[in-house]
């Protein structure tokens, strides 16, 4: 009889267990499907409203910035603080710049000088840096008497500032620069492949593009040269590869490469899958990417069957399964299908993030959903 109850009390722990477990759960999923208040705009100021459009945060700000992590950001006088979503003010309006708030901290700085505060707007790493990039994977990186490095989230130095550029961490590795020579470090400052490249892109997939004089090809994280260099160089591209680190990168399978001054795609076997037919290829999301030939911007799929015509000025990559088009000076957006689900009446937009772009319309700024619909009011 003991032994009947002692069983039947562990089966009925174990099912409050599965009970508990299964309510955490609900309540992360509730979080992500929960949408944060919106940046809204009354006339020229700003404050924030729930999706139906109903204020919650009133309109008393110079600028409003989408919340991260539960906190949003504020302007007043041209300074910047951040605020709660019941409208507590965490910091006053002090900082210069700031980067939202990831794994807790957000960076900010005072007098050009960089570091970060937590939720409660504690310093917890003092502003000292004269440039700084939000938190990832534990770490920050930093620039000091213009060396970069990386530190943890008690300031302390993990990375040595020693590097005349350190790139993001991707696939457990940093790209990083010293002596006009580029290599990877590992998140202990390790030096994993050895400091020879004339340029080097983020590891995407497993593989990173780099460059060695005028070709450029692939390399695995242990350094092998997976698919030679070979390939043309348009400087164009690096330019935009010292800002992004990921154009040219393989996605879902595939990455653009250029021959002749033509762009097509290859696979990790270095087969080529689509020829070197295009004037400019980015990468692809969603099954697609965008391209162009003669001088304007379309579609196309994994085996290089045209899915949208080539009608726009400029189109950017899909995002969260809309992408921004523009055609005679006015952008919007499209879905998979090519259909304009927000018209073409902006004069800048952005890619969507979280379910927002920030758009400008009529030399004022301001959000939308991917309804299409317009956070604010004039």
């Amino acid at each position: 009889m003991a032994e009947e109850q002692i069983s039947h009390l562990i089966s009925q722990k174990n099912s409050l267990e599965r009970v508990t477990k299964q309510i955490a759960l609900i309540e992360k999923l509730l979080l992500l499907t929960t949408p944060d208040l919106i940046p809204y705009r009354k006339k020229n100021k700003w404050g924030f409203c729930s999706p139906d459009k109903a204020i919650v945060i009133p309109c008393i700000y110079e600028s409003s910035f989408p919340f991260f992590e539960g906190i949003g950001t504020i302007k007043l006088d041209n300074k910047l603080g951040f605020i709660d979503i019941n409208g507590k003010i965490i910091t006053p309006c002090v900082y210069e710049t700031r980067g939202n708030f990831s794994e807790g901290l957000a960076r900010v700085a005072i007098d050009g000088k960089h570091g970060f505060i937590n939720k409660t707007g504690v310093h917890v790493v003092q502003c000292r840096y004269e440039h700084a990039h939000d938190f990832s994977n534990g770490l920050a990186r930093v620039k000091l008497n213009n060396k970069w490095g990386c530190i943890d989230k008690d300031g302390n130095q993990i990375i040595p500032l020693l590097y005349d550029a350190l790139g993001p961490m991707n696939e457990g590795l940093f790209s990083a620069k010293i002596d006009s020579k580029y290599g990877f470090l590992d998140a202990a400052g390790e030096e994993i492949i050895p400091f020879k490249y004339d340029y080097v892109g983020n590891f995407s997939e497993g593989l990173a593009k780099v460059r060695l004089k005028n070709a450029v090809g692939f390399i695995d994280k242990r350094g092998n040269e997976i698919i030679p260099c070979v390939y043309g160089v348009d400087e164009d591209e690096f330019t935009s590869l010292s800002r992004t680190g990921d154009y040219g990168r393989f996605s879902e399978g595939l990455a653009s490469i250029q021959l002749n001054g033509k762009y097509g795609f290859i696979t990790q076997s270095n087969d080529r899958k689509i020829e070197c037919i295009y004037d400019y290829a980015g990468d692809f999301s969603d099954g697609v990417v965008n391209v162009q030939s003669k001088k304007k911007m379309g579609y196309i799929n994994k085996n290089g069957v045209q899915l949208i015509d080539f009608i726009f000025d400029s189109a950017s990559s899909f995002c969260e399964g809309l992408a921004e088009v523009e055609l005679n000076g006015k952008r919007g957006y499209i879905n998979r299908a090519g259909e304009q689900v927000i018209p073409l009446i902006y004069d800048w937009a952005h890619y969507f993030n979280n379910g927002l772009s920030h758009v400008k319309i009529n030399r004022n700024w301001g959000y939308i959903d991917k309804k299409g619909v317009q956070f604010w009011e004039d």
